[in-house]
């Protein structure tokens, strides 16, 4: 998957699912993501953009795939038709991709062997379908409630030995200190909010610089050969991986 730079229009695209504008507000309270297993907006999403949370879709094959797409998110909702043993790899590939996220299952499969099943693979909660609006509302105020670890930007952010304090502005790579620009750091951020996953010049330059043209200009390459002399310093692996023809991503070269 390639992230490009946004381009003007009356609709926005995550990850391959279309959601209305509205659904992509920069105003929204937090960051949730809907993993489905239809490639349409449903009435889930539309009742989270109601009551303020920012919502990204996904579709339940990017999570089996292993990406990693949703260690950004602090509230990951299963949106599924069937809590089948695809659901369930789904549900616990969440789990071990985001320690901790705040999962919530929803589903028509709403026996008490399923709800357990749903629990057993990293659930935090499991609403069955049809469902109260009201009732998502107040469970999902209470997970956040309960679970102050996320907000829109957590204060700490993670990959591999990399480690990122938003709120300090300091970087590691292991137990060594990474001393970066404001540019710098902010190049880093949103690397480290993207891992394994291709970053186009295109729209690193518009996230970072807030331009849409860099067909004449370097700065990206520029910047990225900076976080590499800098967070390769010693015996540090690379971690800021090339890819021809499309852009940049963050990877971890020692996992298997």
């Amino acid at each position: 998957m390639v992230y490009m730079a946004p381009r003007q229009s009356s609709q926005s695209w995550v990850s391959g699912l279309q959601c209305p504008e509205a659904i992509q507000s920069k105003e929204a309270l937090h960051p949730v993501a809907v993993v489905a297993d239809t490639r349409h907006v449903g009435p889930v999403c539309q009742l989270l953009t109601q009551d303020g949370y920012r919502v990204d879709m996904l579709h339940i094959d990017e999570v089996l795939s292993g990406s990693g797409v949703a260690q950004r998110y602090g509230m990951v909702l299963l949106d599924l038709n069937r809590f089948d043993q695809r659901s369930q790899s789904a549900c616990s590939s969440l789990r071990t991709q985001n320690h901790d996220a705040t999962i919530v299952v929803l589903s028509e499969d709403n026996a008490i062997e399923d709800r357990i099943r749903g629990f057993e693979n990293g659930a935090d909660e499991y609403i069955g379908k049809p469902f109260s609006h009201e009732e998502v509302s107040i469970r999902l105020r209470a997970l956040v409630r309960r679970n102050r670890i996320w907000e829109e930007t957590r204060s700490v952010l993670r990959f591999a030995d990399l480690t990122i304090d938003l709120v300090a502005r300091i970087a590691y790579r292991g137990e060594r200190v990474i001393e970066l620009s404001g540019r710098e750091f902010a190049l880093m951020v949103l690397f480290i909010q993207h891992p394994n996953q291709i970053l186009s010049r295109e729209f690193i330059y518009e996230e970072i610089w807030g331009r849409e043209n860099c067909q004449e200009s370097n700065l990206v390459d520029v910047y990225v050969n900076y976080l590499r002399n800098k967070t390769e310093s010693g015996q540090n692996t690379r971690l800021i991986f090339t890819v021809r023809g499309q852009g940049y991503m963050l990877r971890d070269s020692g996992a298997n």
